[in-house]
């Protein structure tokens, strides 16, 4: 694959005026928030913070970081060896740091990132079917995995007093549509019927149209793709909690992942690329109602974001040039 393919129906000028926009939008808003909550906190508590820092948990929240690849790598290595077609951990985690790289600097929903994770695991000797119906799984998975977490999140946050009636309704209605979306993937890669009159279902349906309806149809293979879905969300959260941590405040763990759960949520549904600045917006607000001080919850938002954000793009950079010479 010499270079990501735009979004079907997306002409190239306009992609690139609307990642151009994003960008904008998102650095914006990023600065925004840093300069807000700066405000809103005392200089002093910034230094307090410093002085409490305990540098060797941003380490044990590198590790937790570097095991999200490890854990996506294994949804297709999971594919790949049903299909009798096993892939080697190391390729499979390059492939997941290189989709990542794709999908956070070309923002294409995700059409882009698998792109590349077909061709490269097609270059590995995995047919197209298999290679198709690896891509569907896991984003089925993805779905199934973020609906459940959130759900417990939303529950977590109730228990503790912390979830208002509109943040219930909006995130409950948004499980409702992560989980439809999943089950929509699946059926969409199994069905014979045509969705011509429906241009969203016909694309869609185009896209996952030749995917194995033996691995599809696995519900053993799925299940055991939602439990590595779901190590990524508590890899993700547990980094976050680390990261609190490191930095002298001691907050519950429980807390932290619904604060993590609802700022993911409006980072979904953001329209900037990563959610750039409204994640860590809606960290420092969620955090600071489960006790961590702003100056605090600003700091491990800008960290989390370095971690899972900006220090993987140089590898995996070099990574998705790499696969994309070679297939």
């Amino acid at each position: 694959m010499s270079s990501p393919t735009p979004a079907p129906g997306v002409p190239e000028r306009h992609r690139s005026r609307l990642t151009s926009l994003a960008w904008l939008v998102g650095l914006a808003t990023f600065a925004a928030v840093i300069a807000l909550a700066t405000h809103v906190a005392e200089p002093r508590a910034f230094a307090r913070m410093v002085e409490h820092a305990q540098p060797w948990w941003i380490v044990v929240a590198f590790g937790l970081q570097a095991l999200t690849y490890v854990s996506l790598a294994q949804v297709w290595r999971l594919v790949a060896e049903t299909a009798h077609h096993p892939l080697r951990g190391p390729f499979a985690t390059r492939v997941a740091l290189a989709k990542l790289f794709v999908d956070q600097a070309l923002p294409t929903g995700g059409i882009s990132g698998n792109l590349l994770v077909s061709s490269a695991l097609e270059h590995q000797g995995v047919p197209r079917p298999a290679a198709t119906a690896a891509i569907v799984i896991e984003l089925a998975a993805y779905y199934f995995a973020y609906a459940l977490c959130l759900v417990a999140a939303l529950a977590v946050a109730a228990l503790e007093g912390h979830a208002s009636r509109a943040l219930l309704t909006t995130s409950l209605g948004f499980a409702v549509v992560t989980v439809v979306t999943g089950l929509a993937i699946v059926g969409l890669s199994r069905t014979a019927r045509s969705f011509q009159r429906v241009p969203l279902l016909r694309r869609a349906q185009r896209w996952v149209a030749g995917a194995d309806r033996s691995l599809t149809g696995n519900r053993s293979l799925l299940l055991r793709a939602i439990r590595w879905e779901l190590a990524i969300v508590l890899l993700d959260s547990t980094t976050l909690w680390v990261l609190v941590h490191a930095l002298g405040v001691h907050a519950s763990i429980g807390g932290v992942f619904a604060s993590f759960m609802i700022s993911s949520l409006a980072r979904t549904v953001s329209i900037v690329p990563g959610g750039l600045g409204v994640f860590e917006g809606a960290a420092v607000i969620t955090l600071s109602q489960v006790g961590v001080p702003v100056e605090v919850g600003l700091s491990a938002a800008l960290l989390f974001r370095g971690l899972s954000y900006w220090l993987p793009m140089i590898p995996g950079f070099a990574v998705s040039r790499r696969l994309a010479h070679a297939a």
